[in-house]
């Protein structure tokens, strides 16, 4: 995704503290979020978009653990490519 995911390390569900890790984490940009030992949120224009957010999450997630399995460290993608990708594929914007 454009703005990316982080993570936020690990605190007791449900509280206030977790609310404002997450916070912080989102202001540096990062679409989704990756709670340590918990699960994800996700932020778009609408409900359909987030989810959209995870699901690409999930993919990359599951393509670098089997890369990982395979021998490969993975590099990842130079701002220069990133900014390729989303001249070519501009972010949509709510579905309607």
């Amino acid at each position: 995704t454009p703005g990316g995911a982080a993570l936020a390390p690990y605190w007791t569900p449900g509280t206030e503290e977790l609310a404002n890790r997450t916070l912080e984490v989102l202001k540096t940009g990062a679409e989704c979020v990756v709670w340590e030992m918990h699960g994800t949120l996700s932020v778009g224009p609408g409900p359909m978009e987030a989810f959209d957010v995870v699901d690409v999450c999930n993919k990359a997630a599951q393509v670098y653990l089997l890369a990982r399995g395979a021998g490969v460290n993975p590099k990842g993608m130079n701002a220069s490519q990133l900014a390729e990708i989303e001249k070519n594929f501009p972010k949509p914007g709510p579905r309607g």
